[in-house]
């Protein structure tokens, strides 16, 4: 691997922890750090607050908030590839395509598969945009199972043991984290991720010939000689493990701020990410309610058309001298009555029939009409009325269901009186 042009900038080589940022922690997490100014580099494990500030600083993430996925990607574009990544590998990482960034970090042999770096969107924006509320605005990321790229080899892993778990390095640019390596397993055993991996690479072929272990400081050495029994693989103590002392500036990996510059969204765009499933599943639905409210609006009108068609074929075989027919519906019901008087049978609104209802209703009054006349299905009576009778009390005393009765004035105990049928109007 080709080694990266140092720069002479002052440069901070800062270690993110694997807890940070907590917001809601009792102490300040501290970070381990090397700053570079020239030929001089110095050392330390301080707060924020009491780490220099350089012109360049350089995120080292732990491995414990990156997987390294293997997965076959297809030729083409890079942008294209950048874009596919999150799909391709969703169903080997629990979060959803939109709250990850995938980035691809080479391709191996001799599965010809891709290693595809996965970090957690919200957390690596989080650690960023708390790193520039602190004055340490990073320039570049580096991984930290990238900064064991030269000095592991496919010959001869490295591991790293740590409180939350560490990491196993396969020579081969392939860094894989490990869960309480270092809380809950015994110095004298192995933990099991890496007897898991051990037997996942040998089934390959690529079983190494050795493993070289670092241990936090805070952590009793491995038992070697008992690893090596348990592993078959000789197994040697490199000692503690001082991250910082590994210069970043000389690796070649995966630079996650890239993808997050390219990635990065205003606050909309982000909301309109977060909401395009649900906006999604509310367009169908709302396609699938024109489409409804549509359909059975045409189907309506289809109905309506058959049924006026229906009207106006009956309409003319009763009247086919019509000539126009405008509203056949309207037309039969004025010329019921023509057709009923031709049958023979007397029209509701007819003069014998109007007569018929009203004279119960008369007799039971005492009332005798001076004065009727009859005129387009309409009955005028002048009736003598009591004195003291109103228009309403004189119109209940005739109404009936069947007749439809108005009192146009009522004078001098003499009321005019107009009587149609009900449910028919003046000139049908």
């Amino acid at each position: 691997m080709a080694r990266a042009k140092l720069s002479n900038r002052s440069t901070l080589q800062l270690h993110l922890s694997d807890g940070w940022p907590n917001l809601g922690a009792a102490e300040e997490a501290r970070f381990r750090w090397r700053r570079y100014e020239g030929v001089n580099a110095t050392v330390g494990v301080s707060t924020l607050r009491e780490i220099p500030t350089a012109e360049d600083v350089i995120a080292v993430i732990p491995a414990s908030r990156v997987s390294i996925i293997t997965a076959h990607v297809p030729a083409g574009s890079a942008k294209k590839i950048d874009k596919m990544l999150p799909f391709l590998i969703e169903e080997q990482v629990v979060s959803s395509p939109e709250d990850v960034y995938a980035m691809l970090v080479r391709r191996r042999a001799p599965s010809d598969e891709s290693l595809i770096a996965v970090v957690d969107k919200n957390w690596l924006n989080q650690a960023c945009g708390e790193l520039d509320v602190q004055g340490f605005e990073a320039t570049r990321t580096v991984l930290e199972g990238d900064l064991l790229n030269n000095i592991s080899s496919a010959d001869e892993w490295t591991m790293v043991r740590t409180q939350s778990g560490g990491l196993i390095h396969f020579g081969d640019g392939h860094a894989v984290a490990l869960d309480g390596a270092g809380e809950d397993v015994p110095p004298s055993m192995p933990p099991m991720g890496l007897s898991i991996a051990l037997d996942e690479r040998a089934k390959l072929g690529l079983k190494p010939g050795q493993i070289r272990v670092f241990s936090d400081s805070n952590l009793e050495p491995p038992d070697t000689q008992s690893w090596s029994d348990a592993l078959g693989v000789s197994v040697v103590d490199g000692g503690p493990w001082a991250p910082e002392l590994l210069d970043a500036r000389r690796v070649q990996g995966a630079d996650l701020l890239t993808l997050r510059r390219e990635k990065r969204m205003s606050p909309a765009a982000e909301w309109f990410v977060r909401l395009r499933a649900p906006l999604a599943i509310l367009a169908v639905v709302l396609g699938l309610h024109a489409i409804l409210t549509i359909g059975d609006w045409l189907r309506l009108r289809h109905e309506a058309a058959t049924l006026r068609s229906e009207m106006e074929a009956r309409f003319r075989g009763l009247f086919p001298d019509a000539k126009t027919v405008v509203d056949p519906a309207l037309q039969l019901t004025r010329a019921l009555p023509d057709l009923r008087r031709a049958a023979g049978e007397p029209a509701a609104n007819d003069l014998v029939p109007l007569l018929a209802q009203l004279a119960p209703r008369l007799t039971a009054q005492g009332m005798r009409p001076q004065r009727i006349r009859y005129e387009r299905g309409q009955l005028s009576l002048d009736l003598p009325v009591r004195a003291g009778e109103t228009r309403d009390s004189l119109e209940a005393k005739l109404r009936t269901d069947s007749l439809r009765v108005q009192v146009e004035s009522v004078s001098n105990n003499n009321a005019t009186v107009r009587v149609t049928a009900a449910g028919t109007s003046p000139g049908t």
